[in-house]
């Protein structure tokens, strides 16, 4: 058999589903059409982005994150589906465990939204050669990757799973936004990209100092 094409749907890439729904889950009405017929529901959605957004928009992603949530479980269980997984960031858990180490964007943009790596992609592809390269904060901030096959597989083995407590399925290894920005640096193959670094928070000027990366650096 051939290769099956999923819906086509404006302005989104072609995906290989049965159904695919464009939906707004702070609304109830949207959240019993997605949980309709449903066995197992993965509440993947979320209102997030990177620090950009993040910083702005405290009031906005709590609100709109606590809807999806709370809608988007209670619509499930009045559905009568027989599971029920979500996801969040180690941030999101607080001190002392953690759920999981993957979160849904809505869009990568340059409005702020986009992650440490999209972002740090981004500006080092619209680098020119001597350029500098903006990093918010001193840089030794860390996060901790997964490989997106990898977070998959996990989430649909816990979905079968009997396990009910909050489970860490990500990588123990941090790496900082230095180490990773040093990376795409030296995967681009530009050359003299300077990479400026300073304790300071969003708004503030990007960099106190600064310190040239070459090949090999990091």
């Amino acid at each position: 058999m051939g290769a099956r094409r999923g819906p086509q749907v404006p302005g989104v890439h072609p995906v290989d589903a049965d159904e695919f729904r464009i939906a707004d889950l702070r609304r109830w009405d949207d959240c019993l059409l997605a949980t309709s017929s449903v066995d197992h529901v993965y509440a993947l959605a979320a209102d997030m982005g990177g620090m950009g957004f993040i910083s702005s928009n405290h009031a906005t992603i709590l609100r709109n994150n606590a809807l999806i949530s709370l809608r988007t479980l209670e619509a499930a269980r009045l559905q009568g589906a027989s599971r029920w997984a979500t996801t969040a960031t180690s941030s999101a858990c607080g001190r002392g465990w953690r759920a999981s180490t993957t979160s849904t964007a809505p869009r990568h943009d340059d409005g702020g939204r986009e992650q440490a790596p999209a972002a740090l992609c981004r500006k080092v592809a619209l680098a020119q050669p001597g350029d500098s390269i903006e990093i918010w904060g001193d840089g030794a901030q860390t996060r901790s990757f997964c490989y997106i096959d990898d977070c998959v597989e996990g989430i649909y083995r816990l979905m079968w799973s009997d396990h009910t407590e909050p489970l860490n399925i990500g990588s123990n290894e941090l790496v900082t936004i230095d180490q990773l920005a040093d990376r795409v640096i030296d995967v681009s193959g530009k050359p003299d990209l300077w990479l400026p670094s300073s304790a300071t928070t969003p708004g503030s000027p990007p960099w106190a100092g600064a310190v040239l990366r070459r090949e090999g650096a990091y």
